[in-house]
């Protein structure tokens, strides 16, 4: 895998990230249907698997603290909300 098809393969998770649509899905689905032989066992395949969930779960909360900030709550505060 180069660098473009590592860095588009997670666009796909990051635009339906809300809804309930398998992650995995994301990560073998689109390289199959464009072809470019991903190889699932490779060792490589479950780290870049983990930086790849890890980097969506980092964006998703970045996220929320950002906009808990644009209204005035701090980060704790927004973390702890019910």
């Amino acid at each position: 895998m180069d660098t473009l098809q590592a860095i588009a393969t997670p666009m796909p998770q990051g635009a339906t990230g809300l809804f309930p649509i398998s992650s995995l899905g994301h990560a073998v689905l689109p390289p199959a249907l464009l072809e470019w032989g991903l190889d699932q066992e490779s060792p490589e395949f479950p780290p870049f698997l983990v930086r790849r969930f890890h980097g969506s779960g980092r964006s998703a909360l970045s996220l929320l603290v950002h906009r808990c900030a644009s209204v005035g709550l701090s980060s704790a505060a927004c973390l702890t909300l019910r």
